[in-house]
């Protein structure tokens, strides 16, 4: 009973494939339809990439303001920062009064990046955005977004600790 039904079978794929042969319509129609899964799968392949990159190696950490205060105070020192071409002047007075302490910290508007080490980490890039909130008083909270690729949180928390030192005094 399989010899006659794998006789017909096979007939019916020769016929087909001589008509493969000989039409380039079908050809080409055959020839689009598989382009078009490659795309897709090429496309899904790329897109489960992404979500791997966004879910294991990205890192998004919302400091609200006192250590977003730090961060600023880190981003005053570094040397990429006084290259910027859009800075904010912040002063400050000393410590004995006796005058005033001129910094420069970037101007952010959307989000700064750099690509900086802190100690003997290799370097690594930065993405820092910075948001202010009202509160109901109507006073404004400064609140910073550092973003990164990692999951070694090492270098912003060595960034808030360099922020917190005491500035060396002058004199």
């Amino acid at each position: 009973m399989d010899g006659p039904i794998l006789s017909q079978l096979r007939r019916l794929f020769l016929t087909f494939w001589r008509y493969f042969g000989n039409s380039d319509y079908l050809a080409g129609m055959l020839a689009m339809s598989a382009m078009g899964i490659a795309r897709d799968a090429v496309e899904k392949l790329c897109r489960q990439l992404f979500v791997f990159v966004v879910r294991f190696l990205w890192v998004s950490v919302r400091l609200e303001e006192k250590d977003a205060e730090l961060v600023l105070a880190w981003l005053r020192e570094r040397p990429e920062v006084h290259s910027s071409t859009q800075l904010t002047l912040f002063s400050r007075s000393t410590a004995q009064n006796a005058g005033r302490i001129f910094e420069y910290e970037p101007e952010i508007q959307t989000t700064t990046r750099l690509r900086c080490s802190v100690g003997s980490a290799p370097k690594q890039w930065m993405w820092i955005t910075r948001r202010e909130a009202k509160e109901p008083g109507g006073r404004r909270l400064k609140a910073v977004t550092v973003s990164f690729f990692t999951r070694n949180k090492y270098m912003l928390e060595a960034i808030i600790e360099k922020g917190r030192l005491p500035e060396p005094s002058s004199g």
